[in-house]
């Protein structure tokens, strides 16, 4: 089983991804995020690994026509119930990233840092071609994930933050020292136990995101610092692509 199959490590995460750090970080990121994509009233969108809907669910009740493809079967429950919440419509799938196509069927397709997640180059570039014939010509992919170049090679790093009363988490960060991949031990402390979990993600520059999106079809990538179309500075936390079909 890959780290990523881990529902347990997907429930434990939630409280960082869809507290209210999260949501309000994502919220103040649609409107550029928008404004990236050119999305145009009523688009279809597909938004791929998209976790519990932070970015979903703020444009679908904005009025656009958006689809969840996830494989965490708790983000996708929770994506249903908050948009029957907000009296929105939002499709949910449950697939793996790898597996999910539909020829031309969106206007533009999200994936929001949730690309570099499998071993295998190869996934990844996958990925980008079921992106690429989801999408009409003419429409838009936005992809955001960790850069490379901001990263210190071979550094460790170690965090921490309270999920929840009483619920701590540490995170024990090491990238390999040709800053191929990163590696995150991820502990889960409280009242009498400690839940263990790794993640490891692929770290790409710049140069290769372009490579691979243009390997699959995409043109006119443009690469830029942030969702809210900053450009690319030499440490951006996030690398962000925006390209053509």
């Amino acid at each position: 089983m890959s780290w990523f199959d881990d529902d347990d490590l997907w429930i434990a995460l939630a409280p960082t991804l869809r507290g209210p750090e999260a949501l309000d970080a994502a919220e103040a990121e649609v409107d550029a995020l928008i404004a990236l994509a050119k999305l145009t009233p009523g688009a279809r969108v597909l938004d791929m690994g998209s976790g519990p809907g932070r970015y979903a669910l703020p444009l679908a009740r904005r009025g656009f026509d958006v689809t969840c493809v996830d494989r965490t079967p708790s983000y996708l429950t929770h994506v249903a119930a908050a948009a029957r919440r907000m009296n929105v419509e939002v499709e949910v799938v449950r697939r793996d990233m790898r597996d999910f196509r539909r020829p031309e069927a969106y206007d533009v397709a999200l994936c929001i840092d949730a690309f570099g997640v499998f071993d295998d180059e190869d996934d990844d570039i996958l990925t980008l071609r079921n992106l690429n014939a989801s999408i009409v010509g003419g429409g838009s992919l936005v992809l955001s994930t960790a850069c490379q170049e901001s990263t210190l090679i071979g550094t460790e790093r170690k965090d921490w933050q309270w999920l929840r009363p009483g619920v701590l988490l540490l995170q024990e960060q090491n990238i390999e020292e040709d800053g191929s991949r990163l590696h995150t031990k991820l502990s889960i402390v409280e009242t009498g136990r400690i839940r263990k979990f790794n993640q490891h993600h692929r770290l790409y520059a710049g140069s290769e995101v372009r490579r691979m999106t243009e390997q699959v079809g995409f043109s006119s990538v443009s690469l830029l610092g942030g969702l809210n179309g900053q450009p690319l500075h030499p440490s951006p936390r996030r690398l962000v692509a925006v390209a053509q079909r």
